[in-house]
């Protein structure tokens, strides 16, 4: 009975009060390190990982010892093939290109004869897999060599594909440079062909050779058109692109019209001014390129 009437469930206490609670003294409880059996356990699982550590650092240092041989190797390699990145011809410098048969870089050929006069130069070709066969227009650019000891070679790789001309500068970052021009123009301040101490004129340089580039080779018939009127106005006024004697701008020029079939219809002055070209010695080797 209770003072509202009698209970119609007995439930029994969710908690007993009358037992001793014992509350914790600490958040964590730990294994006792001094306790001898965990310390066992404990040791075991340190020297594992000691002898993992042990084993990685020994790997590493392994690896790096390899790569300090392999460096140590390659400059025994470039010393004994006198293999430098300085701009300097009294070493041998080895210059290769990746050309597109489809508009060959022709200009690569007059380099060559211009530079064999100063330097013992050899202009070597070869035909990639990727190409099923070599047009016979190209192969009417010989392989030659002015000496049997050449301080620079010249070495092109012809590819199949739609690329653009390819050389690799810096196989190590990959530092490619692509285009003709570009390339002769790489060339060109490499060998010391143009004097860099006159502005003005290397400027007006590098101005010729992007109209090559962005007109000529790789504009269309409207911008090619408009590079023609603009030459054959220059020419009016001037025997050659840069001054009073043919300079590497002539040659990359002479390059683009020929490959690009722009020199079998030109107007006056430019006509005069190929001519004149085909008058010097090293145009004349390269003559029947001309006849592409």
């Amino acid at each position: 009975m209770t003072a509202n009437g009698p209970l119609m469930y007995h439930v029994r206490p969710l908690y007993d009060f009358t037992s001793n609670i014992v509350l914790p003294t600490c958040m964590y409880k730990m294994n006792n390190l001094h306790d001898s059996k965990f310390s066992t356990e404990f040791s075991h699982e340190v020297s594992s990982n000691s002898l993992d550590l042990a084993e990685l650092e020994k790997s590493q240092l392994n690896i790096i010892h390899k790569l300090e041989d392999l460096k140590e190797k390659v400059l025994k390699l470039k010393a004994e093939f006198g293999v430098t990145s300085d701009n300097n011809l009294g070493k041998f410098q080895d210059i290769v290109v990746k050309a597109n048969p489809k508009s060959p870089p022709l200009s690569i050929w007059v380099l060559y004869h211009l530079i064999a006069q100063s330097t013992p130069t050899r202009l070597v070709t070869y035909k990639h897999s990727s190409l099923n066969a070599i047009p016979e227009e190209i192969r009417q650019l010989q392989n030659s060599s002015s000496s049997e000891s050449c301080n620079l070679s010249l070495t092109v790789i012809w590819r199949d594909g739609d690329r653009d001309h390819e050389m690799m500068i810096d196989p190590i970052h990959q530092g490619m440079i692509e285009g003709e021009v570009n390339i002769v123009r790489y060339l060109s301040r490499l060998l010391s062909l143009i004097d860099e101490s006159d502005s003005v004129l290397a400027t007006q340089f590098d101005n010729w050779l992007e109209v090559v580039h962005s007109s000529i080779i790789h504009g269309n018939n409207k911008d090619r058109q408009g590079a023609l009127k603009s030459l054959n106005s220059h020419l009016g006024k001037s025997a050659f692109l840069l001054g009073d004697s043919y300079t590497i701008a002539d040659i990359v020029m002479w390059s683009a019209l020929t490959q690009t079939k722009l020199h079998q219809s030109l107007p006056a002055n430019v006509a005069k001014w190929l001519k004149s070209l085909l008058n010097v010695d090293i145009f004349q080797k390269c003559n029947d390129i001309i006849l592409l």
